[in-house]
């Protein structure tokens, strides 16, 4: 019952988004890659992307597993700005406070507006490269692309480890597989 409804929402936020003109696939996404749902890995490590519990917690990085708390549905705005909605109906991946290094990062409120009429932010992405492809993901926060950048603290193979926001390096810590087996 409950991963039912979390798939309502989710197929709800996907058909709002496309309504308003958020869903599109232009910006490096392909076309037969717009909507579906996949993993984000680590190029670095491997690892898999997902909540620690849920909405409003923390991303970690885990063994990649398949299941759909690791999927994500990667959204476009047709501005080279991502949304990454996770499959398991637990929010998107967010900045969690400013933007600063060791910055935290959350599976977070994935709203469309601010409640001023302009699209939120902190829920949005940059990608550096195409997608899907390997790419670095920089903040944009406060409608601007910072030079925070998601990051794996110390490029750390450990699983369950909290990812966060660091200053964009070019390490594999802060590359990511997004659509790529």
């Amino acid at each position: 019952m409950v991963a039912s409804l979390r798939g309502t929402v989710r197929l709800v936020l996907v058909l709002v988004m496309a309504s308003v003109g958020l869903l599109v696939v232009s910006g490096g996404a392909s076309a037969q890659f717009a909507g579906e749902q996949h993993p984000v890995k680590n190029a670095g490590n491997g690892l898999c992307l997902q909540p620690e519990a849920g909405f409003d917690s923390r991303i970690l990085q885990m063994t990649c597993t398949g299941k759909p708390d690791q999927a994500w549905t990667l959204l476009g705005n047709g501005g080279g700005r991502y949304w990454f909605v996770n499959g398991a109906g637990a929010g998107c991946i967010s900045v969690g406070d400013i933007p600063i290094d060791h910055g935290i990062v959350v599976a977070g409120n994935c709203a469309i507006t601010d409640g001023s009429g302009r699209t939120a932010s902190n829920a949005q992405w940059v990608a550096t490269g195409a997608v899907p492809g390997n790419v670095v993901l920089r903040t944009w926060v406060g409608r601007t692309t910072n030079n925070f950048c998601l990051d794996v603290p110390g490029a750390s193979g450990s699983p369950g480890l909290a990812v966060q926001l660091f200053t964009c390096n070019g390490t594999l810590a802060q590359s990511w597989r997004i659509g790529l087996g």
